[in-house]
């Protein structure tokens, strides 16, 4: 994934440690070779995977989006996915119908 992030432009952040949907408006201010930087933070994130750069084996904490679709449409699949666990771990009242047009959806994962 080659994403273009260039100094001024406005990209969001979110604090990934935290199961928050705070997510915050930040600019980008440097543009290296292998990383850049935002405002209000001093941590780096590779350019060609937006995932912040740690120098430790601490895992990231932040979590770069290019837009605010980006994170909307990963917040409504966290919803879904969660939901899914939920309704399908604990009964399933689907009828034949339905379970088969799910295993269609499910099966197309597979190809």
């Amino acid at each position: 994934m080659s994403n273009k992030v260039k100094v001024g432009q406005i990209i969001f952040v979110r604090n990934s440690t935290r199961s928050s949907t705070c997510i915050k408006e930040v600019m980008v201010t440097k543009v290296g070779s292998i990383y850049f930087t935002i405002s209000e933070s001093k941590e780096k994130f590779y350019i060609d995977n937006l995932k912040q750069y740690t120098s430790d084996n601490y895992p990231p904490w932040l979590k770069i989006y290019l837009s605010m679709d980006e994170f909307n449409d990963e917040k409504e699949g966290e919803i879904i996915n969660f939901k899914l666990k939920n309704f399908f771990g604990y009964r399933c009242s689907l009828n034949l119908d339905q379970l088969r047009r799910i295993k269609k959806i499910v099966d197309e994962v597979d190809e």
